[in-house]
């Protein structure tokens, strides 16, 4: 385990969350959309506590391996940035998409 660091959700992880949940609820149901929710903040809030147990992202290399993924729901990753104060989540990407988006991750301020 490394040190400890603060939390944060950058905007673009927040409107991923939000295109993500239009969707589910016009889809599915506002219920399970509302789940997928919960689930997000709940597994978002663990990053801090083992942050380096997860996998470098295979599509953002860097020498130091400061960007990771938490593989969740088996269709998502929920890639995030170690800082050396701050772990910040990046994105919430469906792995159905084309695998070149989440490059743009690295531009994400």
């Amino acid at each position: 385990m490394g040190k400890e660091r603060k939390l944060i959700i950058k905007e673009a992880a927040w409107k991923d969350l939000e295109n993500e949940l239009e969707y589910l609820t016009e889809n599915y149901s506002k219920t399970y959309a509302l789940k997928f929710a919960v689930e997000f903040v709940d597994i978002v809030e663990t990053i801090p506590v083992d942050y380096l147990h997860h996998p470098e992202n295979r599509y953002l290399r860097t020498k130091n391996q400061v960007y990771r993924n938490i593989i969740w729901k088996k269709n998502y990753w929920i890639v995030y940035k170690i800082k050396p104060n701050t772990l910040e989540v990046l994105s919430l990407f469906h792995t159905k998409r084309n695998p070149k988006i989440i490059k743009k991750v690295k531009r994400i301020r």
